[in-house]
């Protein structure tokens, strides 16, 4: 069930008119004239009708959202914002206004429907709700703003924020900076790019002779090997949350160019791919920091199950147990 609140505020016309009524009034009863106590009625009969007429107006409209295919936090999403006419009685110059945005709808058919798009920011992971929505309207005469305030009631998981990786991937998943996509034993060239301050061992120079251009070799890892992608539990505050925005984005980078791959966060174990993308997402949007020992025994567990492996891990915490013994050295992010 909607739950709403049912408010009315009365404009400045509404205070003239009000007291031009009352003015008539008292003169008509003075004077002793019908014709102005007639015209005294028919203004105050204007008035009343005017307040039952806006109640009218706002009763039976619902408003349904529906939201985008997936929502990412700290970005806009877009949802379709449906204004329903459960009643015959046409509806006019409804406003609707949400977050402090104020949006003139119309009119509204009898038993009819209008949609539009409303873009929305979530600046934070995890299950959110939609902001609340006032449903208000100045008719028939403007003089009174009548409105419904729909308090939320939906709650949507807002997935991690990610970010484009590429080209500057190697940077974002170095601490340093200076590390490159290249697990060792690896020397697959993926391709090239334009680069002025690539690393001398990094730049193709017969591409270097031909164009002029310093172009720097981007690699792949070989087969048979591939990117295990570590999240560390041990994580704390805003650190944490670029840890797992990073994986977020990284994660993607790698389905979307098929590089061979394993990423470990939380419950999630496995290589992400269209069809568990969205299980991914869903474990990052709700995973929760946590302690040194779970950081522990997941460094442990690693170093059983991929004995030799090169592991790159997103840490928050400098003292983490995972860093110190997994050892990723060229690329943790802290």
């Amino acid at each position: 069930m909607v739950k709403e609140k049912i408010g009315v505020k009365a404009r400045v016309k509404f205070f003239v008119l009000s007291l031009t009524i009352l003015l008539i009034g008292f003169g008509g009863v003075n004077s002793g004239y019908n014709s102005v106590l007639l015209f005294f009625s028919l203004l105050l009969a204007v008035l009343g009708t005017s307040g039952i007429f806006s109640r009218w107006n706002l009763k039976g409209i619902d408003v349904e959202i529906h939201p985008p295919e997936r929502i990412f936090c700290c970005q806009k999403a877009f949802f379709k914002i449906t204004l329903r006419n459960s009643t015959r009685i046409p509806k006019f110059a409804i406003n609707l206004e949400i977050d402090g945005e104020k949006i003139f709808v119309g009119d509204i058919p009898s038993s009819g429907q209008t949609t539009f798009p409303v873009g929305f920011t979530f600046h934070k992971r995890g299950f959110a709700s939609f902001p609340r929505k006032i449903v208000s309207s100045l008719f028939p005469l403007g003089m009174v703003l009548r409105k419904r305030t729909i308090l939320p009631r939906e709650n949507f998981l807002v997935y991690p924020r990610v970010y484009e990786v590429y080209p500057h991937f190697p940077r974002e998943f170095s601490g340093q900076g200076s590390s490159s996509f290249l697990l060792r034993g690896t020397d697959e060239i993926a391709g090239l790019r334009e680069n002025p301050e690539a690393e001398l061992r990094k730049i193709d120079w017969k591409a270097f002779a031909r164009t002029g251009k310093l172009m720097e070799k981007l690699f792949v890892a070989s087969a048979g090997r591939r990117i295990i992608l570590v999240l560390d539990p041990a994580g704390e505050g805003e650190n944490f949350e670029k840890s797992v925005s990073l994986i977020a984005s990284v994660g993607l980078y790698l389905m979307k160019n098929d590089i061979n791959h394993l990423i470990i966060a939380g419950r999630f174990w496995g290589r992400v791919t269209e069809k568990n993308l969205d299980d991914f997402l869903k474990t990052l949007a709700l995973i929760k920091p946590g302690g040194k020992e779970e950081s522990l025994k997941l460094a442990r567990q690693l170093l059983r199950e991929f004995p030799g492996h090169s592991f790159f891990a997103a840490v928050s915490r400098s003292n983490s147990p995972l860093a110190e013994i997994l050892k990723p050295g060229e690329m943790v992010f802290v």
